[in-house]
């Protein structure tokens, strides 16, 4: 329950930072999410996902928007990085809509991949009405057809009603599962939200428990969870979250409440801030605890962003209190890099470059380099610091295919811009370097 509060409480942070933010038009588009895990004394790579892109398919970090077309993820081991899995997507850019998402393993025997999961969108306009839930059988020829998602929508393309259905192999048919409804009020925000589950034995849906929101002046300033009581008959309080806000609209505070698991007396529990930078970039969400001994709150957890000068998040990384500072707790903390396609007046490749792969992100002593072009050409490679100093450039013969590594070991940690060009044209991707 407090994992699902922290996650809506954090969405309403970042959300009401992407409504007043708008994106640069150099950092349109999400290139990597490297992961990393803090093992005393220092980060070691997890995973780095890669995104790929076509035509004018754009991304947006403030808003979870990634239009990619496919995105291939690595798992770091024996001291590498390892393809792991693919996603691939199709879009209907006249409504920015995702219409099929597949998904696939890779099997490094045969060095092929594995097609293991679909999700289709059918769509009636603007509105989801349909989603289907497939996976493919072991040897990834046919799919099965394992979950169906049936949405309603009232005048105001507000969703009202959502049935998950389960396919009965046996009956060759969906069988009903789960059910959701939701009310709005008169400005279409949300009001509620009910959950049930099918009852086999009662041969009906039965409720599970109820999310009920309350706003002042348009701002959500209260948001409640209730679970249903089998012996009373009636939903009882487990959860109250009071929110604050400052003069930009931006959410400052988060003042939790829980039911006690013994006494169910509802009372303190944590305490949530938002901190923000000059431009509205959220920095930082701190998460206190209250003391029953103390009757205080004690420093918990933390998150952090950094940014770039177009105000995309850069790095976000979790943070324990050791009893003096925030700071990162061996084998619990982790730490997110992402990387952004950087443009700029120079023609950007578009046709020229098959394939570009960049890592590890962040680099530490070197930088791999692994590109395809369409016909051989002769090419340099060049970074460039925060400053615009050029801090290292290669050239190279005319090649069809290159894999090389740059070495970073005498950078200092920071953020640096690597440029590939060949004669007009060139393409940038912003790297970190962490020493």
């Amino acid at each position: 329950m407090r994992k699902a509060l922290h996650s809506l409480i954090l969405m309403l942070a970042l959300s009401s930072v992407a409504n007043s933010i708008t994106a640069g038009p150099n950092f349109s588009r999400l290139i990597s999410i490297t992961n990393t895990l803090y093992i005393a004394p220092s980060f070691g790579p997890v995973d780095s996902t890669h995104y790929y892109y076509t035509g004018t398919a754009q991304s947006y970090m403030k808003t979870g928007v990634i239009l990619y077309d496919s995105a291939i993820k690595y798992n770091y081991a024996a001291s590498k990085y390892n393809i792991y899995s693919k996603d691939q997507q199709i879009i209907d850019f006249t409504t920015y809509s995702l219409i099929i998402k597949r998904g696939y393993t890779w099997v490094d025997s045969s060095k092929t991949w594995h097609q293991q999961s679909m999700i289709q969108h059918f769509r009636d306009s603007t509105k989801l009405d349909t989603l289907i839930i497939s996976v493919s059988d072991p040897v990834g020829v046919i799919w099965h057809t394992q979950y169906k998602y049936i949405n309603t929508y009232d005048g105001n393309k507000n969703l009202i009603q959502q049935l998950v259905m389960k396919y009965d192999t046996t009956t060759s048919g969906f069988d009903s599962l789960s059910y959701s409804k939701y009310t709005y009020d008169a400005s279409n925000n949300m009001l509620a939200a009910y959950n049930y589950t099918w009852s086999a034995l009662t041969v009906g849906f039965l409720p599970i428990d109820e999310y009920a929101y309350y706003y002042t002046a348009g701002k959500m300033t209260m948001y409640q969870h209730l679970h249903w009581n089998m012996i009373t008959s009636g939903y009882a309080p487990d959860l109250i979250a009071n929110i604050t806000y400052d003069g930009s609209g931006r959410q400052l505070t988060v003042s939790n409440v829980e039911a006690d698991p013994v006494t169910h007396v509802i009372g303190p529990y944590s305490k949530d801030s938002s901190t923000y930078d000059a431009s509205g970039n959220l920095i930082a969400f701190t998460d206190l605890l209250y003391n029953k001994t103390t009757m205080g709150y004690d420093n918990n957890t933390q998150l952090a962003w950094t940014y770039n000068t177009y105000n995309q998040p850069l790095i976000y990384a979790s943070l324990t209190w050791d009893g003096a500072a925030y700071s990162p707790l061996s084998g619990q903390d982790t730490k997110t890099f992402y990387q952004y396609e950087v443009t700029n007046d120079v023609k950007e490749i578009n046709n020229g470059l098959v394939n570009l792969q960049i890592f590890p992100l962040p680099a530490k002593t070197f930088l791999h380099v692994n590109l395809e072009w369409d016909q051989a050409k002769p090419f340099t490679i060049a970074l460039f610091d925060q400053l615009g100093r050029l801090v290292l450039q290669n050239s190279y013969e005319a090649t069809l295919k290159f894999d090389g590594n740059l070495p970073v070991q005498g950078l200092v940690s920071g953020n640096y811009v690597l440029v590939i060009g060949n004669g007009n044209e060139k393409i940038s991707r912003q790297i970190v370097v962490n020493r």
